[in-house]
């Protein structure tokens, strides 16, 4: 493990950072991208340059000008958005630093870590998917497959950590925080 320093200037023993990168993500976001400012494209082709209406029952141009000016923008930002995703955990000498940019950022001192384990998991089963899932008392932050760290914490709550060095990132946490795996079920 390597050292790295964070923004309050403590050593990490422990950093991973994880993206959106699995084949059918890319795929699916890349089939969305396309189809979107295709159809739209080739709609504002058809009915401003061509001339012809667009569809069964075509929009003003102004109409379809307006329509393709905010679908455009906003499926390109998802699409990019989703790509600059990413999920880091540091382990360092006071707690946990979680970030889920751009939407989570957290701090867990580790007095209130009750628990925590290497586990394995089914991510659509038990969480729904990918990403920051869960609700109430059992939450998960995941990009990407089906291991990680289920933390038990104050008040009975339940955070799992995906990681794709889960064992290296429990044993980590049980040196930094002084005690051994377990507490979680």
């Amino acid at each position: 493990m390597t050292s790295a320093s964070s923004p309050s200037g403590q050593d990490a023993s422990f950093e991973e950072t994880q993206r959106f990168r699995q084949w059918w993500v890319v795929a699916l976001l890349a089939l969305v991208f396309v189809a979107e400012v295709g159809v739209f494209g080739y709609g504002l082709y058809r009915q401003l340059v061509v001339g012809q209406p667009f569809g069964d029952k075509p929009m003003s141009d102004n109409g379809l000008i307006f329509v393709s000016a905010i679908v455009i923008p906003f499926t390109t930002l998802l699409v990019f958005g989703v790509l600059a995703m990413r999920l880091t955990v540091r382990v360092e000498a006071d707690g946990l630093a979680v970030r889920f940019w751009p939407f989570v950022r957290r701090r867990i001192p580790w007095s209130e870590v009750r628990g925590f384990r290497a586990v394995q998991y089914r991510p659509v089963r038990e969480y729904g998917g990918w990403g920051i899932r869960g609700m109430g008392k059992n939450k998960a932050y995941n990009v990407s497959g089906d291991r990680g760290v289920r933390l038990l914490l104050d008040g009975g709550k339940k955070l799992l950590l995906g990681s794709q060095r889960a064992e290296a990132l429990e044993a980590a946490i049980a040196k930094a925080a002084g005690r051994e795996p377990g507490g979680v079920d």
